[in-house]
């Protein structure tokens, strides 16, 4: 009765190999942020000096999740990362598919061409990218995916980048306020 075990076992192993030498690997870029506080001294109101910087709490750093998956940043993201052309995350580049013509061709899906590059690309975009608030922490993590290792890194990168240079902006409004 060796049979029942060995050839249900044999078959398994050569379908999990096949499964491994056909399935296109999948990489995963992955940034963290440390949310802090952006008030000073000059810009609490009242300019109390004791007062305690508030804490940022389970609601700021879900706000700040929000911020960075907010379509103005995923635009800039696009653009820095050149996803706009790579067949990975534009519908266009691969051309349209039978079932896809046809259903362009009787009005049940609209057609990739009618829309903005950027338009295009936001749908895979979002596929693949995971922000998320690790623990009861103040940290945000940020993870791309892409068949390419390189790009997965650096979208996660730039991700974060973005993120950062939005903030830095909003901390020299902020401050260009509080000195007039």
């Amino acid at each position: 009765h060796w049979q029942w075990v060995a050839i249900p076992t044999a078959i398994a192993f050569l379908a999990s190999l096949a499964f491994v030498m056909l399935v296109t690997p999948r990489y995963t870029g992955e940034a963290r942020l440390l949310l802090q506080t952006s008030d000073t001294y000059f810009t609490r109101p009242g300019n109390d000096r004791f007062e305690q910087q508030p804490q940022i709490d389970e609601q700021a750093v879900a706000s700040q999740v929000q911020v960075v998956m907010s379509r103005d940043l995923a635009r800039e993201a696009i653009k820095r990362l050149g996803l706009v052309g790579n067949s990975e995350f534009d519908p266009e580049v691969g051309g349209l598919g039978i079932l896809q013509s046809v259903g362009v061709m009787l009005g049940l899906i609209q057609d990739p061409k009618d829309r903005a590059p950027e338009d295009r690309v936001l749908e895979n975009y979002y596929k693949n990218l995971l922000v998320y608030p690790v623990g009861k922490s103040r940290i945000v993590a940020i993870e791309f995916r892409s068949r390419d290792p390189e790009l997965a890194a650096k979208g996660a990168n730039t991700i974060a980048a973005l993120y950062l240079e939005l903030n830095e902006a909003a901390k020299q409004k902020q401050a260009k306020s509080a000195s007039a």
